[in-house]
């Protein structure tokens, strides 16, 4: 099978979760520069709504970060070569923005109309509204100002509730929850293209609408996440409905749609969605972190140097023990025999009980 010849690839990214999981800034910090030793080129910050701007001043200041504490992680992360990306959500995960009273309004619940018919479950703007676009844009603007990275992403995955609002489903039942997608992404592809930004955008609600990639706009970087053990040859597994598979990577070449190629850190799933990406002339990968109350960072952190370390490897050379060495430089005090049982550990699954690799070794 032929391969492209981009190797190493030209970006190389990991994700730092800061949305779910609220880090400190010398945490930031001090990832920023592990993520450089190991190969790593770019980090994207899952924010949300993390930032509390002029604009969106609402959130308490012990819940976000001011823009001159993102500035400092910016002005460091060059030092090491790093370029950060923020990830800021404009459709769906939005409950940071919306669930705030005075944004309520921006919510495609607001009037209690539901996918699955929770009125409580905010989480989505309203994108038909004329008063949210401009509070978005206004706000990606500040972010904009803040991070000089050449890319931003604005989500857009797994936004259920989106088009079920009264204003919304008066152009849905017109033109259909593809169309209504479409024009969403069209918009925000615009105010990033003014920004002076290329949008970066989750991929998986087009598994409901495939027909609606030939209207996409082709600047956007589509970002193809699978955290499945084996992705198969025909291409990755929905994600949702009855898991049908796609080539979809084959898909964005032949639309002369940029993509990359998104796994979780299991050492597995890295390696059968890296080759994968490589049969096509991806940009490259972003290694993607979801921390929450039963996954922590620490436990993480050496599948991550194990990406890091295969990504920027000179050679495509999966078995070369990248995955080893990054648990080595997580683990230093460990012997190999200790860093065998961890590494099954991990492959296993059995990360997420414990905050640290190190414990383990206890």
């Amino acid at each position: 099978m032929e391969r492209n010849n981009r190797w190493p690839w030209k970006i190389r990214a990991v994700q730092l979760d800061l949305a779910r999981q609220m880090e400190t800034v010398d945490f930031v910090l001090r990832y920023t520069d592990a993520i450089a030793q190991a190969g790593f080129n770019t980090l994207v910050l899952y924010l949300e709504g993390r930032i509390r701007t002029p604009g969106f001043p609402y959130r308490p200041a012990a819940e976000s970060y001011t823009p001159a504490q993102m500035t400092k992680v910016v002005e460091h992360a060059a030092t090491r070569g790093i370029e950060v990306v923020p990830a800021v959500s404009v459709l769906g995960h939005a409950e940071q923005f919306v669930t705030c009273p005075e944004m309520r309004e921006y919510s495609e619940e607001r009037d209690g109309r539901t996918r699955f018919g929770n009125p409580d479950a905010v989480h989505t703007f309203c994108l038909s509204q004329t008063a949210t676009r401009a509070f978005l844009e206004g706000y990606l603007a500040e972010i904009a100002a803040i991070f000089p990275a050449r890319h931003l992403h604005l989500g857009c995955d797994e936004a259920w509730n989106y088009g079920f609002c009264r204003v919304c489903e008066a152009r849905r039942r017109e033109i259909g929850f593809g169309g209504l997608f479409t024009e969403f992404i069209t918009w925000a592809a615009g105010v990033s293209r003014r920004l002076g930004k290329r949008m970066w955008m989750w991929d998986d609600l087009y598994e409901f609408f495939p027909e609606e990639l030939d209207r996409a706009p082709r600047d956007v970087v589509m970002c193809h996440w699978n955290y499945d053990g084996c992705i198969h040859p025909e291409g990755s597994q929905a994600h949702f409905r009855n898991r049908y598979r796609r080539d979809w990577l084959g898909d964005y070449a032949r639309l002369g749609l940029d993509a990359l190629v998104c796994p979780w850190s299991g050492e597995s799933n890295v390696r059968s969605l890296t080759e994968y990406a490589r049969r096509y002339p991806v940009l490259g990968g972003l290694a993607t972190q979801w921390e929450m109350s039963n996954v922590f960072h620490g436990t993480s952190y050496p599948s991550i140097m194990g990406i890091g370390k295969l990504w920027n490897s000179p050679a495509y050379e999966p078995y070369a023990g990248h995955f080893q060495a990054g648990l080595k430089a997580a683990l230093p005090e460990a012997d190999e025999d200790q860093l065998d049982a961890v590494r099954l550990l991990t492959m296993a699954g059995g990360y997420g009980a414990t905050s640290s690799a190190s414990d383990y070794l206890e």
